[in-house]
């Protein structure tokens, strides 16, 4: 009878070990899952930043050339404004120099 009590008391204490085995083996696991998780999100955090990054950039690239077009349209207008100016004053001057030509 003491024997048997000792075999059980020795079945008892391996199949708790067993029980604490697995347990740390599935924490282990699941230990495991949240870093890959969280290695991903990581990963798909930077991925979306350098994307951002990249339309950042190429939006301002794009204001930029909108705003170098729109100042060089400026430019030409201003150009063809003063050369209308010169070009209607020089025939002011020349109509007030020599008459009105259709008379």
């Amino acid at each position: 009878r003491k024997l048997a009590e000792e075999e059980d008391l020795r079945n008892i204490q391996r199949k708790k070990s067993e029980a604490d085995i697995q347990r740390m083996r599935e924490q282990q696991a699941e230990r495991e899952r949240r870093r890959v998780a969280r290695e991903e999100a990581e990963a798909k955090e930077r991925r979306r930043s350098q994307l951002v990054s990249i339309i950042n950039t190429q939006d301002a690239a794009e204001a930029n050339r909108r705003k170098k077009e729109s100042e060089s349209q400026e430019h030409g207008a201003r150009a063809d404004a003063e050369r209308e100016r010169k070009t209607s004053l020089v025939t002011g001057v020349n109509v007030g120099l020599f008459g009105d030509k259709s008379d």
